[in-house]
């Protein structure tokens, strides 16, 4: 791995582990075993570690986050875009911990960040209507963007809740498969009778998950 790489994949762990705020280039180079001058050569603060971060976050939402390419929606397909939400929630957690003050000092990545927020919620609105489409939820055609910018400011804010409720410095995997059993829970009420089986069968399986733990980890 090229040592840009290796700052980056080590500066998401330790900023994860540590939290962001706590985790300097200092750190980072020690824990790689490398001058802070060699850092410095790929990266000229902090900032701009984290806005590299970010653009592996962004990837991983706009891989995953986008309407379905299979001709049949079906329980596995909705569980894909769930578990797509926990990696994102569980692989950047950091980002969520301390949004606003690593926002606050990054306009760029403010934009960059309101920008996924507004596709965020026009992907999941897409895939909301696919679902209509295939008959597997009713939802009111002036519902659906609404129901969709509900679901991303869930996932979104989860991470914080839990934080502030509980008192942690950590979130917990179960923590986080409870915040993606909520999701299940905001589309259920528009499930047609078709779709009921598919719910049940969500439910029952991010209700293991949760019960699991962290050793539920290896089944995402």
């Amino acid at each position: 791995m090229k040592t840009r790489d290796m700052v980056i994949h080590a500066s998401l762990e330790l900023f994860n582990e540590h939290g962001e705020r706590t985790i300097t280039t200092n750190h980072i180079a020690a824990h790689l075993g490398i001058s802070p001058g060699n850092l410095y050569y790929h990266f000229a603060n902090k900032q701009d570690i984290i806005q590299e971060i970010f653009s592996l976050f962004e990837k991983h939402i706009n891989e995953n986050i986008k309407p379905s390419e299979e001709k049949e929606f079906h329980a596995g397909s909705m569980m894909a875009y769930l578990d797509a939400a926990f990696v994102a929630l569980w692989k950047f957690r950091f980002f969520y911990v301390n949004l606003h003050d690593i926002l606050l000092k990054d306009d760029q990545l403010k934009k960059r960040y309101l920008k996924l927020q507004q596709s965020t919620t026009h992907s999941i609105s897409q895939i909301l209507q696919q679902m209509v489409n295939a008959g597997l939820l009713c939802i009111p055609a002036e519902d659906v963007e609404r129901l969709a910018d509900t679901i991303r400011i869930l996932m979104g804010s989860w991470i914080g809740h839990k934080l502030v409720q509980s008192n942690q410095k950590e979130i917990k995997p179960s923590e986080l498969f409870d915040g993606v059993s909520r999701m299940i829970l905001i589309i259920k009420p528009y499930a047609t009778e078709a779709s009921s089986a598919m719910f049940s069968q969500m439910e029952s399986r991010y209700q293991s998950l949760i019960a699991e733990d962290g050793a539920a980890l290896n089944a995402i």
